[in-house]
């Protein structure tokens, strides 16, 4: 498998979005384009060359784009923890109540929240983009394996909370 067939699949098994995996695509093959089409949002970031680009970077930026990622501080309050991945389509769709997910750190609520989706077939996932953030992802358990073997494979770890 290619780099970008690689990136297409853990993009399809995160989201559902058409969106999302051009994006990636672009990171992935032509950093310097993509770095010239979202170069602000990357200055942010404190990307500033092409050769700093990264395909778990635009997937990120791409699922937060596309209302699919809860990107969390790592000492984000529970209550905002709850209210960004109850604001996930999915969840939104599962029609969960996450208000008793309980206060702890974003782990331990995060860890709440999937126990709380598990019977709608859902949990959530870190995309580790190798910084102290939580890109927070709900996707159906059953894509759970070869989501993180497909991460594995563009050497992106996916993180569960189950």
């Amino acid at each position: 498998m290619t780099d970008l067939a690689a990136w297409d699949r853990f993009a399809a098994l995160l989201t559902d979005d058409p969106g999302v995996a051009p994006q990636v695509r672009l990171a992935v093959a032509d950093p310097a384009g993509y770095l010239a089409a979202h170069e602000d949002a990357l200055l942010q970031r404190g990307i500033e060359e092409a050769d700093e680009v990264e395909g778990v970077v635009a997937l990120v930026d791409a699922l937060q784009g596309a209302g699919e990622v809860a990107y969390l501080d790592w000492k984000e309050e529970a209550d905002e923890v709850r209210a960004q991945v109850a604001g996930l389509p999915r969840v939104r769709a599962a029609g969960v109540a996450l208000d008793v997910a309980g206060e702890g750190s974003v782990e331990q609520v995060a860890r709440a929240i999937s126990r709380l989706l598990a019977p709608a077939g859902l949990v959530v996932v870190q995309v580790d983009e190798d910084s102290d953030a939580y890109p927070l992802v709900a996707v159906p358990v059953d894509r759970l394996p070869a989501l993180v073997a497909a991460g594995a494979a563009v050497d992106v770890s996916v993180r569960t909370f189950g």
